[in-house]
């Protein structure tokens, strides 16, 4: 498996392996999250490694993506390109929050900083942008249901069924 670092990569595949990490990362790192639950609920200490999940998000298999990011995948490196690892060697990654404009709410995603000498470069991955997918390929919408009590939830459902979805605003 070939190793390939993201500052020699063209601007559309960077922003695709950094959607498609981005995601992968966020598994990882829920994963990591309910096994050190898991370990503190019999009486040891967990704690979640970053770094690792870091790096084991890092490996891109076209074959593993669901159908939508595979086409973006395609039309970003070809269809020739195979599997491959991208160098997190300089990386860091966390989930983040940003706030554009202040007072609104924030835009929750990932940050991943790139240690290039003294430049730091940053580049964030909005959780809209790769999670919107279904894993059977169908598009994600985001409805609001009413929750009782005055309040209200948002959840991701396939397009196909969010108008049969009763309590919707």
């Amino acid at each position: 498996m070939s190793k390939r670092t993201a500052s020699k990569m063209s601007a559309s595949e960077r922003a695709c392996v950094f959607e498609i990490l981005a995601s992968n990362y966020t598994k990882a790192l829920a994963t990591a999250q309910r096994d050190a639950d898991d370990e503190e609920q019999f009486g040891t200490f967990g704690t979640i490694d970053k770094t690792a999940c870091l790096a084991e998000s890092a490996v891109i298999d076209p074959e593993l993506l669901p159908p939508a990011k595979k086409s973006k995948f395609v039309k970003a490196f070809g269809s020739k390109c195979g599997k491959f690892e991208l160098d997190t060697t300089d990386m860091t990654a966390d989930k983040h929050t940003e706030y554009p404009v202040a007072g609104k709410p924030g835009v929750q995603g990932v940050q991943f900083r790139e240690y290039k000498g003294v430049e730091t470069v940053k580049t964030f991955i909005e959780q809209g942008s790769y999670e919107l997918e279904d894993p059977n390929g169908d598009e994600m919408v985001v409805i609001r249901i009413k929750t009782g009590k005055g309040g209200r939830q948002q959840f991701r459902v396939p397009k196909r069924v969010a108008k049969d979805m009763v309590g919707c605003d």
